[in-house]
């Protein structure tokens, strides 16, 4: 998911294209994209770009979420935690 700090998809694919190159070697990538939107939210002393990122609390990214059908947040994974590992 891109956080709500592009305006449409043009500017996030154009945002991609250097990484597709580098880590992809050009391919397409290999998972899908979501496009939060919602606006700048404050929580406490943190502020997010976006309603679902405010939502389940993402700090960074990549950040891998692991959601039930009801909405419940059952795991995360971010890139800060595996770099600590």
């Amino acid at each position: 998911m891109q956080d709500d700090s592009a305006d449409n998809w043009p500017e996030i694919l154009s945002r991609l294209e250097p990484h597709k190159k580098k880590i992809w070697n050009g391919r397409s990538l290999p998972f899908r994209l979501a496009l939060d939107g919602g606006g700048e939210k404050q929580l406490g002393d943190l502020r997010f770009r976006g309603a679902t990122t405010a939502a389940y609390g993402i700090t960074s990214f990549p950040t891998t979420l692991l959601i039930d059908r009801s909405g419940k947040l059952n795991g995360r994974t971010n890139v800060h935690d595996l770099e600590q590992a």
